[in-house]
């Protein structure tokens, strides 16, 4: 499966001008993208553009200061937030990323630039 990526900060606001809404909903981003009939919103996932990786898992010790986070190459493998809240609230805990929606087509996974953590 490829991937293809709708990012850059222009790209949003055209979104969100199109969609008619300050946050666009996911099916109002399908039908603004023109996502085949059919599409599958698989969630939010968190993304480190300087190394192209998603984040695929939080060690629940992390939060007591001796855990990690583990890292993968494709999106199929990512961690999935059912809410843009809480993708955005792990971003904010991974310095330089970038919360994703990523859609399944049936043929790759596409992913739109939802929240950015510089």
């Amino acid at each position: 499966m490829g991937k293809m990526k709708l990012s850059g900060v222009k790209k949003k606001k055209d979104l969100v001008k199109k969609s008619g809404a300050e946050k666009p909903s996911v099916e109002e981003l399908r039908k603004t993208l023109g996502f085949p009939e059919g599409t599958n919103f698989l969630g939010y996932a968190v993304y480190r553009k300087e190394s192209e990786e998603y984040l695929a898992e939080v060690d629940e010790a992390l939060e007591e200061g001796l855990g990690q986070k583990n890292w993968v190459r494709t999106p199929q493998l990512a961690q999935c937030y059912s809410t843009l809240s809480k993708a955005v609230q792990v971003s904010n805990e991974c310095s330089c990323s970038t919360v994703l929606g990523l859609f399944d087509t049936g043929q790759q996974i596409v992913t739109v630039t939802m929240s950015i953590n510089r």
